[in-house]
């Protein structure tokens, strides 16, 4: 497990309402996926969402990315 953590990369987005629907969000996650994947030693690359923003879910789902929903929150290691 040490291995998958240390070659992980996590990807957020946020837009004002001025700028939504207008697929940014959208055509920069799908140029990003590659570039990292390319650039960086990583072997998964995920994003967190809120389970009522399934606008944002759907950004993933364009992108190709497979969207793997848990319930609670999960725990997290601090050193």
């Amino acid at each position: 497990m040490e291995e998958v953590h240390r070659r992980l990369a996590e990807i957020g987005y946020w837009l004002p309402e001025s700028c939504r629907g207008r697929r940014i969000a959208t055509n920069v996650v799908r140029l990003l996926v590659p570039v990292a994947s390319r650039q960086f030693d990583i072997v998964r690359l995920q994003a967190g969402i809120f389970s009522n923003n399934p606008v944002s879910m759907r950004v993933l789902e364009k992108c190709g990315l497979s969207v793997k929903q848990f319930s609670g929150t999960p725990s997290r290691k601090t050193a």
